[in-house]
């Protein structure tokens, strides 16, 4: 079973009659077999397959005045094959430990496979990520000009609903060497 919200708001005489549209276009006229508006307003998809998938929106049409207002938001519904999911797994995460210096640039990457694909989260052991310094781009945790604080431990967590795997990274400062050009 799915529900899709229905977000329109539309106050008329007679009242709006909802209409959910799939991918822009109209559904069916809804059997209780395969779809039903709940009273809620939301659409209940009942035996849920793969023909559902696809962008959901409802709009309020109103006959007397001809006038159709649409929700402001719309809803993506993915359908997941039950007997295909699997929990995460790492790919490729960075070595053990990585060595940078002082006021450097890093990064430590995890990369981690799984169906529903896995959601990937970065989290210093015993602290927290430096406060604008860093940033998340697919399964990369980068930080900006390095400090002394910054060493120390990384736990790279993949987690999809259906299990979840971590991996530690840890990563040590060298000392900065300073040249006299003369």
């Amino acid at each position: 079973m799915a529900v899709v919200p229905c977000n329109v708001t539309w106050s008329s005489r007679p009242p709006v009659k909802l209409q959910f549209h799939r991918d822009l276009r109209p559904l069916p006229t809804l059997s209780a077999k395969d779809y039903l508006t709940l009273s809620s307003g939301r659409l209940l998809i009942g035996a849920v397959r793969s023909r559902d998938a696809g962008r959901y929106r409802c709009s309020g049409y109103n006959d007397v005045i001809g006038a159709r207002v649409w929700s402001p938001a719309a809803y993506q519904l993915h359908i997941v094959d039950e007997r295909n999911v699997s929990a995460p797994s790492f790919i490729w995460f960075s070595s053990e430990s990585v060595s940078v210096l002082l006021g450097q640039n890093m990064s430590l990457e995890c990369v981690a496979h799984g169906v529903p694909a896995p959601q990937i989260v970065w989290e210093k052991y015993g602290g927290q990520l430096p406060s604008g310094r860093y940033s998340l781009l697919l399964g990369q945790l980068f930080i900006g000009n390095v400090k002394k604080h910054d060493a120390g431990t990384y736990l790279c967590t993949a987690s999809n609903g259906i299990g979840r795997q971590q991996t530690k990274q840890g990563w040590q400062l060298l000392p900065t060497c300073g040249f006299n050009h003369g």
